[in-house]
């Protein structure tokens, strides 16, 4: 493989853009400042960064490929509200791991080769907009009661 400015570019961008960019978040970084950069080189130098170990291709569905510059084993989270998708360290869980891989080899005579893992869930930041918009509603609610309330406190005083 020739290495070139280009790819250095292309790598050095996926470690740079946070949150696992996609080819088009790489492409769109570095066209302004690289205008003989296409789409297809970008998509193309990614997959072969995925292929050497480089980047890892996380493929997660309804949702174009992301790409990660953290190649050692964790988990990922992805938030099923915002579709944030982020690392989840599994160093404390490598017993489980381990534990897991020896289960289904052994029950299933199949060897593993890895063990790719995605979490799904809600990230902290869509909980906190979640509750403060149910207490938004709460308060309105109670805010309605409160007026209904007056008006009929007002309609029996006359």
């Amino acid at each position: 493989m020739r290495h070139t400015k280009q790819k250095e570019r292309i790598l050095q961008a996926v470690r740079t853009i946070p949150n696992h960019p996609t080819a088009e978040m790489v492409y769109d970084l570095l066209k302004p400042t690289n205008p003989r950069l296409s789409l297809a080189t970008v998509y193309r130098n990614l997959n072969l960064f995925a292929s050497q170990g480089k980047l890892l291709k996380l493929d997660i569905p309804s949702e174009p490929a992301r790409y990660d510059a953290n190649v050692h084993p964790h988990a990922h989270g992805v938030c099923d509200v915002c579709g944030m998708l982020m690392d989840i360290q599994i160093e404390r869980y490598g017993d489980f791991l381990v534990d897991l891989k020896k289960y289904i080899e052994r029950r299933e005579d199949f060897r593993i080769s890895d063990i790719t893992m995605q979490i799904r869930g809600v990230c902290a930041a869509c909980r906190a907009a979640a509750e403060s918009a149910a207490a938004g509603t709460a308060g309105n609610a109670a805010a309605e009661v409160t007026e209904e309330a007056e008006e009929e406190l007002k309609a029996a005083n006359g």
